[in-house]
């Protein structure tokens, strides 16, 4: 797992933010589905898999991803990839580690390492990470 996670945040010039603030910039579907997350954990850290009804928010499933985290490498994969998601990487990455098939894992190994900081402070910082950087996939 990731080590000095405070460390890398500091010196990352990566175009994320950490907590809620994003909510002010975001489109209305990130809002959207945020609030359909925030409201399914409650008090909780996040929601259960089990939490989640397809049928409420049928208009998002081709933009979802659900991530697992394992307690040993590969650490992160994949469980759930929407149709927009396989598509923009040109593949499905379901059930495969979240490293080398995660959107941008075709891009320098500079933009590689943050885009998996990202994950890495979600688990870490347990805070939302909103990315604004546009990474797109190999097929645009």
């Amino acid at each position: 797992m990731v080590e000095d996670l405070d460390g890398k945040i500091a010196r990352s010039d990566h175009p994320r933010m950490l907590g809620t603030g994003f909510l002010d910039i975001c489109s209305s579907r990130v809002k959207r589905a945020f609030g359909y997350w925030d409201g399914l954990r409650g008090s909780r850290i996040m929601p259960a898999r089990a939490d989640i009804d397809p049928l409420q928010i049928p208009d998002l499933l081709p933009f979802v991803v659900l991530t697992e985290v394992l307690q040993e490498p590969p650490w992160l994969r994949y469980r759930l990839v929407g149709t927009r998601q396989v598509q923009m990487r040109g593949f499905d990455p379901t059930g495969k580690a979240v490293a080398g098939n995660h959107i941008g894992h075709h891009l320098p190994s500079d933009t590689v390492d943050e885009v998996l900081l990202n994950y890495w402070i979600v688990i870490g910082k347990r805070c939302p990470v909103y990315d604004y950087n546009s990474v797109l996939g190999p097929t645009g």
